[in-house]
């Protein structure tokens, strides 16, 4: 039987505040982690949680380079197998019976856990460790997560639908202004930070659409001009035989100017789409204690 405790896990990395924990063990060969962030509780007192996961192995493989970075990938067909015949505890040696182990060359791919709607957090390690002795000794994998009941799922679902239309709301007061302050060709242009164009950018890009050249191009092309595009997307959105690689050709004048508006033109469409989905308005929500 386990019997893990706080003083089992060992600090990977973090500060005082976010701290990374393992746990390994080393009978099995199963390996676990503890994640530390700050938590506000109801009256917004500052506090610890704790997210636990466990590194299970997967059929995945994948096949190194000499600094250990993964350059090829694919399914074992022997982990896939004993993964059918095998318990969590055992089956790490089984593997090395069978040869499949990590080495230079080649690595067993593990899969952790992510932070997402129905993550499981406890107040501290003692609990973790609590958890750990628990699927270890009933033979069973860890499930960082639990499933959403219909009421959660409602209110996640809303809350997902009102951020998605602030989102387009927020970009379309960003859009109006650019409208009503900016001249000409740059007329309702911004950048992906909410900021209309500057004026250096703006000279830049008359000074190619003036004296057009090759060099001058490679030096604006990058510019975001349109929300999150560049000139050169732009560009290549408005015409099917601009290069989408290298350094050789540009658009003419009259080309950019045009791919410029027809992509102010396309932006203010879409968010025109986009506003006319409404939020979602769920059912009548019941209290719960999930926290997402």
């Amino acid at each position: 039987m386990k019997n893990f405790t706080s003083k089992s896990f060992v600090i990977e990395l973090g500060d005082h505040k976010d701290r990374h924990y393992q746990l390994n063990d080393k009978e099995t060969g199963r390996r676990f982690a503890a994640r530390r962030s700050i938590w506000l509780d109801d009256q917004h007192k500052e506090g610890y949680k704790f997210f636990l996961e466990e590194f299970v192995i997967t059929p995945r493989m994948v096949e190194l380079d000499l600094k250990g970075y993964a350059i090829d990938g694919w399914i074992e067909p022997i982990i896939a197998d004993a993964m059918t015949r095998v318990k969590p505890n055992e089956l790490q040696a089984e593997l090395d019976r069978l040869g499949i182990f990590d080495n230079e060359k080649t690595a067993i791919v593990r899969d952790g856990g992510g932070y997402g709607a129905g993550s499981i957090f406890y107040a501290s390690l003692d609990e973790c460790a609590t958890v750990i002795n628990q699927c270890i000794n009933d033979n069973i994998s860890y499930k960082y997560y639990r499933e959403l009941s219909p009421q959660e799922k409602t209110k996640l679902e809303q809350r997902q639908s009102e951020h998605v239309n602030d989102y387009w709301l927020n970009k379309k007061k960003i859009l109006d202004l650019s409208l009503k302050k900016d001249d000409g060709i740059f007329k309702g242009c911004f950048t992906m930070m909410g900021v209309s164009l500057d004026e250096q950018t703006k000279k830049t890009i008359l000074s190619f659409i003036n004296e057009p050249t090759n060099k001058k191009w490679l030096d604006i092309r990058g510019l975001v001009v349109v929300d999150h595009k560049t000139l050169w997307q732009l560009w290549c959105d408005n015409d099917q035989k601009a290069p989408r690689h290298g350094e050789i050709g540009f658009p003419k004048p009259e080309v950019l100017i045009e791919s410029i508006r027809t992509g102010v033109d396309k932006l203010v469409i879409e968010i025109d789409e986009k506003l006319k989905v409404k939020a979602k308005k769920g059912l009548k929500l019941v209290k719960t204690n999930f926290t997402i």
